[in-house]
């Protein structure tokens, strides 16, 4: 989706929920059930393009919040009309919208998978 990595959208989608609160970046792996350390890494990627402004934690210093910034919203809201505008593009009765669901969330998978491999 614009040459952005699913596990990049989805951390972008869950901080977009969040918005404008901070979240931990543990608290960003549980939601996404994956490791610390893989969200960590895409965290300062996101952060060095400035996606995400990260603040540290007041009571621990190697713990740290994050939220979107607005290159990051503004990203995201695109992301999110695309989404729209792609389920949009079936004509009624193609599809019934909990099979364009399944199908979302099985090329999300899909995705996610071979991101992983390559």
């Amino acid at each position: 989706m614009m040459g952005i990595p699913f596990s990049r959208v989805t951390i972008l989608r869950v901080l977009a929920l969040a918005y404008p609160e901070e979240t931990g970046i543990l608290e960003l792996a549980r939601r996404l059930n994956i490791n610390g350390a893989a969200v960590t890494r895409q965290i300062r990627e996101m952060e060095q393009l400035a996606l995400v402004a990260c603040t540290p934690d007041s009571r621990d210093g190697r713990r740290r919040h994050v939220k979107l910034s607005a290159k990051g919203r503004k990203l995201f809201e695109q992301i999110h009309q695309m989404h729209h505008e792609f389920e949009k593009s079936f004509a009624p009765g193609d599809l019934k919208p909990e099979e364009i669901q399944t199908a979302a969330k099985v090329i999300s998978v899909l995705r996610s998978t071979l991101e992983k491999i390559y």
